[in-house]
C-alpha cells in the first residue's frame, strides 16, 4: 500500500520492501516534477532533509547521487545542491 504526499506532509510514502534511499529519492524526484522544487532553486540542507525524513546522512547521500546520476539534482561547490534545469 502507497500513502501519498502532500507539501504538508514529511512522512515517506511505505513501501514494504522500498529500501530506505530508494523512497527519498522517489520523493524529491517526484516533488521536482511536480514543480514543488524548481529549477534553479537550491535545495533543503541536508540537515533539513535528514530531519524531514528520519534517516542517516548516509542515507541520504546515496539517495542525492541517484538523483545527481539522474540530473535533477546539481552540486554548486561550498554553496550546495541546487534542482538542475531540465
Amino acid at each position: 500500500m502507497t500513502q501519498t504526499i502532500s507539501s504538508s506532509d514529511v512522512k515517506l510514502p511505505r513501501r514494504r520492501r522500498a529500501h530506505k534511499q530508494t523512497r527519498v529519492t522517489h520523493c524529491l524526484r517526484s516533488e521536482i516534477i511536480e514543480g514543488l522544487l524548481r529549477p534553479g532553486e537550491q535545495m533543503p540542507t541536508f540537515d533539513q532533509m535528514e530531519e524531514r525524513f528520519g534517516i542517516s546522512r548516509g542515507v541520504l547521500r546515496q539517495a542525492v547521487d541517484r538523483l545527481k546520476q539522474d540530473g535533477f539534482v546539481e552540486s554548486v561547490d561550498r554553496q550546495g545542491l541546487y534542482v538542475a534545469a531540465r
